[in-house]
């Protein structure tokens, strides 16, 4: 928990060339406020994940509000937020995790959100 759009960058900074790789599912923006705590390097991030795995669809699954840091962020923020990852070239998962009390509880969207991911592969 607690990981952030830099933090993912740093990561794969590191990370070796991956031909293999098919798909890549990311889920990151919640910890950062959507932007709003930090400055997210979006077009950076998606050029790396290109870059580290150039045969890879990206997936990007849109993260919770309405708990903790993000209570008050509106659904309309979240999905600004991740628009950006849509003009970068991603592919954006539906539903949004959403407004929900606690994301790390087992919830029905998940169900949801892996059955859209599973059309992808």
């Amino acid at each position: 928990g607690g990981k952030t759009v830099a933090w993912l960058i740093t990561a794969l900074e590191k990370y070796k060339l991956d031909t293999t790789v098919a798909t890549t599912v990311v889920c990151m923006g919640t910890n950062g406020g959507f932007g709003k705590y930090t400055k997210d390097d979006i077009p950076k991030l998606i050029t790396l994940i290109r870059t580290k795995f150039p045969n890879t669809d990206i997936l990007v699954v849109q993260g919770s509000w309405g708990w903790g840091g993000n209570a008050k962020v509106t659904e309309s923020q979240v999905r600004n937020y991740y628009k950006q990852y849509e003009n970068e070239g991603a592919t954006l998962i539906e539903p949004p995790i959403g407004n929900v009390a606690n994301p790390h509880n087992n919830l029905p969207v998940y169900a949801e959100i892996g059955a859209a991911i599973d059309k992808h592969l």
